[in-house]
């Protein structure tokens, strides 16, 4: 899916291993799926009826509106290196497996962008700031496979955490305007 771009080596390392990749084709038949794409994979009973990817944990995290209202949901995180540089790349499900979206989580703030290298589903991405504001948004469309240089999506400024959704439904889990975001530490369970 999306791979955070970082300075020197690994920078590059990442551009060569994804070109040299074989995504999928848009528009290839529904009978003959790609290999490569990841889908969701049934979990505990636990979790209801979402099913993390493979790999991936999840947290709880609660969006304050600007009207005051508070709303948890449950999303997928990606907290280490590996997982944020492999995000929701070759994902084929339109639900994220019940997950609304997915959590990057970063140990510092960061000021690189997203791009979508090997990214089936169109996604929109909040980039959220250390206090849980929202530093800005974007709407980001899959990158066609024969190209060489795709998009960077940046931040309007530092961010400590980004949040990838479907595109178009940041507005569904209240990352819009003046929301504030702030990552829990209990179960998703009880959400």
């Amino acid at each position: 899916m999306i791979r955070r771009l970082a300075a020197g080596a690994t920078a590059l390392a990442m551009v060569l291993a994804a070109c040299s990749s074989n995504p999928a084709t848009p528009g290839s038949s529904a009978s003959s799926p790609d290999p490569t794409a990841r889908v969701a994979t049934p979990a505990g009973s636990a979790l209801g009826a979402r099913r993390p990817l493979s790999g991936f944990k999840e947290v709880t995290v609660s969006v304050r509106r600007p009207d005051g209202s508070v709303r948890d949901f449950c999303l997928l995180l990606a907290d280490t290196e590996e997982l944020r540089q492999q995000g929701l790349m070759r994902v084929s499900d339109p639900s994220l497996g019940g997950y609304p979206g997915m959590l990057f989580l970063f140990d510092r703030d960061e000021q690189g962008g997203f791009w979508m290298k090997n990214t089936l589903l169109p996604l929109s991405i909040a980039y959220v700031a250390s206090d849980g504001s929202i530093v800005s948004s974007n709407d980001m469309d899959p990158c066609p496979p024969d190209e060489q240089r795709c998009p960077v999506y940046k931040a309007d400024g530092s961010y400590r955490y980004a949040v990838e959704v479907p595109k178009g439904t940041l507005a569904d889990v209240g990352l819009t305007g003046g929301a504030t975001l702030t990552v829990g530490d209990k179960s998703c369970a009880a959400t």
